[in-house]
């Protein structure tokens, strides 16, 4: 209603006014354009944003007065997107998102087509004294504005014009004006071809417009004298807040997680199951949620038999040996029974040249703690009165394994003195018929000691011992090949 009243005022001021103009006999040729850019844009919710994520659209002007027929006005769109909450303006036939490559069109209506015509672009010409409306419709989305057309000239009967006519190789063109171009002088363009004048440019002449007088209230336009005038920073609607992030729940697999409860990053937790191996538990092996066996530490042993080995896996009988096969697996299995210092013993199995043999702890297995971790016990013995004292020695290799499978040898050279890394070169000076063996006290026990630390394992289960071929000493280079005698574990923990 209020708008009712005013335009009724307007109405009335300007038709006096056009009398007065056509006594005088000069019709006002004048268009004025007055944008309301209070009038907030049409919000639209994140749900029904579409495709091109609209956030809100608007037309500018959104008020529109042309005094006289035949005058012409633009109506151009305001567009806003969810999407970096990208801004466009001065829109006519289309528009290309933000990221997007291509545009969406921008349809065109006009509510009373005697009243004014639209053009496909957003161009409004006058036909006849009323109030129409036009309506922009985008992706679904629509948005209005007024056109108001003053009886200030005399306007001829219109033909009926079409409600949106659809521009042609031959339709008629529109010709601009020079006020519609913000021009008071020189020669411009019409927009069809031709050429307006605009009068004398001169310095006395030619006064630049104002920004009202052209019903700009921002942006920058013409002067009307080449120049542009600033009439302010045009305002940018309020953002509604951003909705909050949607919450997608994790999964076991993306965490890596083979067992246990999780979280799945939404307030809930996950099951991600239970560890079915043997001897294996959750997080056992020092990463949390993965299934595995707790790390070792060293342990004292079960028995005190459980320090030797538990069974003999394999052998093989090189060439000169075999010495004490008859009685495997027992002679090997158990203490050592040394002969002393200048005795070689005889509770031995005798490898033979290029010989082997496996063994295997079962209820207590070898740990790499401080020091040497294990020891073995060959035959070796001195050679009485010899200057400098030599030893009778047949060296072998040793090496151990976890699986059985794969074996890490320690370094060994049996054919270079003094022969480190070897084993068969520490007479054997324990004897379990005799007393206790105290495998701990190198002293009273001899044999050869070994470091799990060398070959890179915290724990071996097998151990195998290949002959050298590299007997040697005073009785001459005949030898069986490595005698085996015994292994004891000096540091250990429980399988």
């Amino acid at each position: 209603m209020i708008r009712f009243s005013f335009y009724s005022v307007s109405f009335f001021m300007i038709l006096s006014l056009s009398a007065c103009q056509y006594a005088e006999e000069k019709p006002v040729q004048e268009t004025s354009l007055q944008p309301d850019t209070s009038a907030p844009p049409v919000e639209i919710p994140i749900e029904d944003s579409g495709p091109a994520g609209l956030r809100g659209i608007a037309l500018r002007p959104s008020f529109i007065i042309l005094r006289g027929a035949g005058q012409g006005a633009h109506v151009s769109m305001d567009v806003w997107f969810w999407k970096n909450w990208a801004y466009r303006s001065d829109i006519h036939d289309q528009v290309t998102p933000p990221d997007e490559t291509t545009p969406i069109a921008v349809e065109w209506t006009i509510q009373d087509s005697h009243v004014a015509t639209l053009n496909p672009d957003g161009e409004i010409i006058a036909v006849a004294p009323g109030e129409t409306e036009i309506r922009a419709r985008l992706q679904g989305h629509e948005t209005t504005a007024v056109v108001h057309v003053d009886p200030v000239e005399r306007i001829s009967e219109p033909a009926a014009p079409s409600p949106l006519p659809t521009p042609t190789p031959t339709a008629r063109c529109q010709a601009t004006t020079c006020v519609a171009q913000g021009k008071r002088c020189g020669t411009i363009a019409d927009g069809c071809g031709g050429t307006l004048d605009c009068g004398t440019c001169s310095a006395s002449v030619c006064q630049p417009v104002t920004c009202s007088a052209q019903g700009s209230r921002c942006g920058m336009i013409p002067d009307g004298c080449g120049g542009t005038l600033d009439c302010g920073a045009c305002p940018t609607p309020s953002r509604p807040p951003a909705p909050p992030p949607e919450c997608r729940p994790t999964t076991c697999a993306a965490q890596d997680a083979h067992c246990g409860a999780v979280s799945n990053g939404c307030g809930a937790s996950l099951d991600c199951g239970i560890c079915t191996a043997p001897h294996e538990t959750c997080g056992g092996s020092g990463t949390p949620h993965v299934c595995g066996r707790p790390l070792p530490v060293e342990e004292a042993p079960p028995s005190p038999g459980a320090r030797y080995p538990s069974r003999v896996v394999s052998h093989r009988t090189g060439t000169g040996g075999g010495f004490g096969e008859d009685r495997l697996p027992d002679v090997v299995l158990g203490p050592p029974r040394g002969g002393g210092r200048l005795h070689g013993g005889t509770d031995v199995y005798s490898l033979g040249v290029n010989g082997e043999i496996i063994l295997e702890f079962t209820d207590y297995i070898i740990f790499d703690g401080s020091g040497d971790d294990f020891v073995v016990f060959e035959n070796a013995f001195e050679v009485a009165r010899s200057r400098p004292l030599r030893t009778y020695s047949e060296r072998g290799f040793v090496a151990v394994s976890n699986d059985g499978v794969t074996y890490y040898e320690f370094p060994c050279d049996p054919h270079t003195s003094p022969y480190t890394g070897c084993a068969g070169l520490t007479p054997v000076l324990a004897n379990a018929d005799i007393g206790p063996v105290d495998l701990l006290n190198v002293a009273e026990t001899g044999g050869d000691r070994f470091d799990l630390a060398t070959v890179g394992l915290t724990t071996a289960r097998f151990v195998r011992i290949r002959d050298g071929n590299a007997g040697e000493g005073p009785v001459g280079p005949g030898t069986a090949g490595f005698d085996l005698d015994a292994v004891g574990i000096l540091h250990g923990t429980l399988p």
